[in-house]
């Protein structure tokens, strides 16, 4: 596996309000958003591993929460990229950089609670079954309002 990349800095809350105070409402939304775009972005990468940048950007594209084609999702990609959360290594696959690994670990450990609140008291089983289930349901969805 390749080094990690070089990119700068990814741009966090944190980084946004150093010397000039708490960062901003707007920039914590944005650097928010792009913190959960990375966190899905990379969902389909194992720790330690990379994947084919196309198989990111269709994988972005597929998430209906973010309202991206291929073309958003690959601006998306790029300007994670530009804000040094992931890197594209020598062998042409994408992966996390330090700052992007960082953002991840520390956004997990915020959410993690609340997801532990909302759906720990159901069977795992169950759930597999509902999201695939309202998968399904959001797919027909999409057939029915294609043919309108």
């Amino acid at each position: 596996m390749t080094s990690r990349s070089t990119a700068t800095p990814a741009r966090t809350p944190e980084a946004a309000g150093r010397g000039r105070g708490p960062a901003s409402p707007a920039s914590f939304a944005s650097d928010s958003c792009h913190v959960l775009a990375a966190r899905l972005a990379l969902r389909p990468v194992p720790p330690g591993r990379a994947a084919q940048p196309s198989d990111l950007r269709d994988f972005l594209a597929g998430q209906r929460q973010l309202g991206l084609d291929p073309a958003g999702a690959a601006a998306l990609l790029d300007d994670l990229a530009a804000r040094g959360l992931i890197g594209v290594g020598d062998d042409g696959l994408t992966r996390t950089t330090q700052e992007g690994d960082a953002l991840h670990t520390r956004l997990s450990e915020t959410i993690a609670p609340i997801t532990g609140r909302v759906f720990g008291d159901f069977d795992p089983a169950e759930l597999e079954v509902a999201h695939r289930v309202l998968n399904e349901v959001m797919r027909r969805a999409d057939e029915v309002r294609a043919g309108l």
